[in-house]
């Protein structure tokens, strides 16, 4: 029973570790920044290579997105 939850622990501990290892990565093209700049910024903190995109949207002025 000790080693059944030893091992459970183990397993909870690394998957928890894994997930608050991930990156992010942040890039904005010149269509969508308000100057027209372009924005790269990112965190090298682990393996996650999942890719989201989000397309453009267009908001009122002085609305905080």
């Amino acid at each position: 029973m000790k080693l059944r939850i030893s091992l459970l622990f183990s397993l909870v501990l690394i998957y928890s570790v894994q997930m608050s290892l991930a990156c992010t990565i942040i890039a904005v093209g010149k269509k969508a920044s308000a100057d027209g700049s372009i924005i790269v910024s990112h965190t090298d903190a682990g393996p996650d290579c999942r890719l989201h995109f989000v397309p453009g949207q267009t908001f009122k002025a002085g609305s905080m997105a």
